[in-house]
């Protein structure tokens, strides 16, 4: 053995022979589903804006019932009975024509006469509006009049007797309030709120207290101003405005404030805090980033306000802060930090429970995964305030499942709902394109989870190019930011190129010959990349394809990764990967002679931002220790056995850790199960033929796209090893089957479906 080599003792090795033959003879089952902490798994990158959008969850007859966006932006509702500890959903309310643009999220409310409400906006177009056909027909939607021909962010707040208030934000960045007599759905006209200038924008946030008052924070963003490292685009400063009974506006001194409010007015009569100046290590300074500001009331009424501040991205640079307003001469707003983060864009809530103790619901760098990359989301943590928020503690490090990749971000309070379900947050992705983000609900007592009966879903065309397709319209419904092309013919430029992919957030198409076919070409046309990159040189990726795909996406930019053999390829990749992943140290090393190991690597280093190394299985290439001394690699998992890579390379690379087993399915069933202590995730995987390339070239693409792993099988039946890992890994819900039944027969599905439904009963 090399240094750090361990060789992995499955612990499923005694039983998977067993377990396949007792499945193929009929041997009864004791479960049908899989439970998992997620009440789904397929919410868009933004499926919740509680700040902007809300409320994304209340309590309606009887139940807890969440909206979020899902499968193309659509809305979706999902309902929980704590009586039953029953779910149904998520089922689709209706349509949203947002693409690539993750600003449609939905708010509800409860009229009088019992119907619930679904409000969603597109960015620039109509804010659309529907609601059940009777009350407590959750199952039946009927469309309502939209709220605005033009609108997006709707907040919705019901007022003693009744009626509905929707602020939101309409043409020409001018932010509203109408009202709803009995919350019926027809609303009165538009008051204007807030009217922005050509420099200054306005993001605002409506809360209503018990007492009939709208309270609404607000910042300023300086369109000037623009940070796309730190996403937050120039916002500064936190304002207050409030609504009273009698329908006049007021700061929280009492003062009356004329509509609209302009960033003027806003300066000199509704500040909270304002940003500070910060220096910029260049001899200049910047203002201070504030957001996610949102606003709240206590039992008397006194004004409270939750915000974000700071500058830079990375630990602590940001604050979480809690301000409240006191009367009296030494009156006034009163601000304490609760605690620290990294991002700008970091999502909190907070709410004064019946007793006046404060509770908020923050992301920070306290409770962020210790293996997440440093950006936005991380791990949700609890805060505990018993003094009015002048000093808070730390009630609960994360609430969250502790996987050491995922991250998790927009917690939601649902007001009314009960102890033990009544928080709601879901995955973060900073990718607009991705569908495969899990949404949870928390309670007092943890996690509410959820049974779920496994199914499978197979993606195959006729051909290894139209099962790409097939892939890349599954992992990409609505567009993708770039596309990568490799030749149909051979697999390791293809296999390279699957953690650039993931980078990139675009799959890899699959080219025959010199020349895109028709089905590429529309794939490429719908997918509506801003970059195409060509894997491989001339001679498998043609000069005429680079020529028409710039025919096809004339503002698209197109470049080429390539080398004289597939090990400069690879290497080209590894370097052009370095310049977006923000990780060092690791790589995964396989053979670059045949392609097994590398499927099975590349979803796992695609998740981990990793590149995959392709080296010749006798001697380390001279690549391939390139790409680990640039990429700084102190630790190599090597993926394979002796044969595949030997043990001459395993003794030039550095902190070698092998994972190989007897054949090819056996390593792969190692890889995900180690894979799975890495950040991938146990309830979605793939299965793909380990007989063939062809269909097994695309399945990581798909597989890191589901931060799954993926596993190989004969086509007839399910290899022991891969049976194996099926029969001990509860939570599967999903087995996505890359290839036709050729690649993986039926009765292979089969048999997945039935150990995932079984795992760990026996």
């Amino acid at each position: 053995m090399g240094s750090g080599q361990v060789r992995h003792r499955p612990r499923w090795r005694v039983t998977a022979l067993g377990l396949t033959l007792a499945l193929l003879c009929g041997a009864p089952t004791t479960a049908t589903a899989a439970t998992v902490s997620h009440f789904s798994a397929y919410a868009a990158a933004e499926a919740l804006v509680p700040t902007y959008v809300h409320p994304p969850g209340v309590w309606y007859a009887d139940r807890v019932c969440i909206a979020f966006q899902g499968r193309g932006y659509d809305p979706m509702l999902a309902t929980y009975d704590p009586a039953t500890d029953a779910w149904t959903g998520p089922a689709r309310l209706g349509g949203n024509d947002l693409t690539l643009d993750s600003h449609g999220a939905p708010a509800l409310f409860e009229d009088t006469a019992g119907n619930l409400h679904a409000i969603f906006g597109s960015h620039h177009s109509e804010m659309l509006h529907v609601r059940t056909t009777s009350p407590g027909a959750l199952d039946s939607w009927v469309t309502a009049p939209s709220i605005d021909a033009v609108g997006t962010y709707p907040q919705v707040a019901a007022l003693p007797g009744g009626d509905v208030a929707i602020l939101y934000r309409g043409g020409q960045g001018r932010w509203y309030l109408r009202t709803s007599p009995g919350g019926s759905g027809t609303f009165g006209p538009p008051q204007r709120v807030f009217e922005p200038s050509a420099e200054e924008w306005v993001y605002a946030s409506m809360w209503a207290g018990h007492d009939g008052r709208l309270h609404v924070a607000f910042l300023l963003q300086d369109a000037a101003e623009r940070d796309v490292e730190q996403m937050a685009l120039g916002r500064h400063d936190a304002y207050y405005l409030v609504r009273d009974s009698g329908g006049t506006w007021r700061n929280a001194g009492g003062a009356p404030q004329a509509l609209p409010i302009t960033p003027d007015a806003a300066r000199a009569g509704c500040l909270v805090y304002a940003s500070a100046s910060v220096p910029d290590g260049a001899g200049g300074a910047t203002r201070e980033i504030v957001s996610e500001v949102i606003a709240r009331a206590d039992a008397t009424g006194a004004p409270m306000l939750l915000f974000l501040r700071g500058s830079g991205l990375g630990d602590g640079r940001y604050s979480w802060c809690f301000a409240r307003f006191t009367d009296g001469p030494s009156g006034g707003w009163q601000i304490a930090e609760v605690t620290k983060t990294d991002h700008g864009y970091d999502g909190g809530d907070f709410s004064v429970r019946p007793d006046g103790t404060l509770e908020a619901f923050l992301t920070a760098d306290v409770s962020d995964p210790p293996l997440a990359y440093r950006y936005r989301g991380g791990g949700i943590g609890r805060w505990m305030s018993e003094d009015g928020g002048t000093t808070w503690t730390l009630a609960e490090r994360t609430i969250n499942p502790p996987e050491p990749m995922s991250r998790f971000c927009a917690p939601y309070v649902i007001e009314g709902a009960p102890a033990e379900a009544r928080v709601t947050f879901i995955e973060w992705s900073d990718d607009w394109s991705n569908f495969f983000q899990r949404a949870f609900l928390w309670g007092d007592a943890g996690l509410v989870e959820r049974d779920i009966p496994p199914t499978s879903s197979r993606l195959a065309g006729p051909d290894r190019v139209r099962t790409a397709i097939e892939i890349a319209r599954a992992s990409f419904p609505e567009g993708a930011d770039a596309v990568l092309l490799a030749t149909a013919a051979d697999f390791p430029d293809a296999l390279a190129g699957i953690p650039l992919a993931n980078a990139l957030n675009g799959p890899v198409l699959l080219s025959p010959g010199s020349s895109l076919t028709a089905e590429v070409r529309a794939e490429i046309a719908r997918l509506s990349p801003r970059r195409v990159v060509l894997l491989g040189g001339s001679g498998v990726v043609s000069e005429e394809i680079r020529r028409q795909v710039s025919s096809l996406l004339p503002s698209a930019a197109v470049e080429r990764l390539a080398g004289p053999t597939r090990y400069d390829t690879m290497l080209a990749v590894a370097r052009r990967l370095a310049q977006i992943s923000p990780v060092r140290g690791e790589a995964c090393l396989v053979s670059g002679a045949d392609w097994p190991d590398a499927v099975s690597a590349a979803s796992l280093a695609a998740v981990r931002g990793w590149p995959v190394v392709l080296t010749r299985p006798e001697a380390l290439s001279p690549q391939a220790a390139a790409a680990l001394s640039e990429w700084d690699v102190t630790a190599t998992t090597i993926v394979g056995g002796t044969g595949a890579v030997s043990d001459a390379v395993e003794a030039h690379v550095p902190g070698p850790l092998r994972i190989g087993g007897t054949d090819r399915y056996e390593t792969a069933a190692l890889l995900a199960e180690r894979g799975l202590s890495l950040g991938l995730l146990p309830h979605r995987m793939v299965l793909a033929t380990g007989s063939g390339f062809p269909d097994a070239l695309v399945a990581s693409g798909l597989a890191a796209r589901l931060q799954a792993p993926v596993l190989l099988t004969p086509a007839p039946s399910l290899a022991p090893a891969t049976a194996g890992y099926l029969a001990s890994t509860e939570g599967v819900t999903v087995v996505y089957i890359a290839g036709g039944t050729s690649a993986v027969s039926a009765g292979a599905e089969a048999q997945a479906l039935e150990l995932a439904s079984t795992a760990g009963d026996r």
